[in-house]
């Protein structure tokens, strides 16, 4: 077993955000048989959510300036432990799907950059379900941390219906 890492950008979650999921093996607190899951929500400036598709086309920006409060220093990061399993089968899924063969996607949605055992791989690459139910997962079952990546003493209730 390397030393994987991951890096991926992709869709949004939650609002108006970008997420970066970084995987981690070992875990840096030395957990046996677990790695780290990191997601870094970063807000999207107005320049970069505004407008959408018809103001790329015609240059014409339709939406309103956005109603959201000043984003700066806005950032997220949640963590979760990952056991090792997991990680297994992330990286198995993304054998199966060719991702460590030299390519081009023809409609690239995220960027997966990816080093196991010193060797570092990266791609425009398709959305990979397991990476996005992951972010999504860490959002609603991790630990909150605060910038210097010291955790936050938050936790999430569980619903009552």
């Amino acid at each position: 077993p390397g030393e994987p890492s991951f890096t991926s950008h992709g869709p949004s979650l939650p609002g108006v955000t970008t997420s970066e999921l970084y995987i981690t093996h070992p875990h840096p607190d030395g957990r046996p048989g677990f790695a780290l899951a990191t997601v870094v929500f970063r807000p999207l400036d107005d320049q970069e959510h505004a407008g959408g598709v018809w103001a790329k086309l015609t240059g014409v920006n339709t939406r309103a300036a956005s109603t959201q409060p000043d984003a700066a220093g806005a950032e997220e990061t949640w963590r979760l432990d990952l056991p090792e399993a997991q990680l297994d089968g992330i990286l198995a899924t993304l054998r199966k799907q060719n991702f460590f063969q030299r390519s081009k996607t023809i409609s690239p949605e995220v960027f997966l950059d990816v080093e196991v055992d010193g060797a570092g791989f990266g791609k425009k690459f398709s959305a990979v379900p397991a990476l996005d139910a992951l972010i999504v997962r860490v959002h609603q079952q991790g630990q909150a941390a605060d910038r210097s990546g010291t955790e936050l003493q938050i936790r999430r209730l569980p619903r009552i219906l």
